[in-house]
């Protein structure tokens, strides 16, 4: 699997994006993570009443997010 560091992240979201979820990270409202094999999951605090469900694939194959947020994908959470 391909090591994906701060600047790669970076480069794959953007940095306001990147800030931003860190920003989320960092004030706690990332709960539940787990690692299965190259997917991350997660559950992120946003402005719905329930969290938001958060999916990433970074792979030599796949690299891309899905989010239960309006976004949908490559977003903050």
């Amino acid at each position: 699997m391909t090591k994906f560091t701060e600047i790669v992240i970076r480069d794959i979201f953007g940095d306001t994006t990147f800030l931003r979820g860190l920003d989320y990270y960092n004030r706690g409202y990332v709960s539940n993570t787990v690692k299965i094999g190259d997917i991350l999951y997660a559950q992120v605090i946003g402005s719905s009443a329930k969290p938001y469900e958060v999916r990433a694939i970074f792979s030599d194959a796949e690299t891309g997010t899905k989010c239960t947020c309006p976004v949908g994908f490559t977003c903050k959470h």
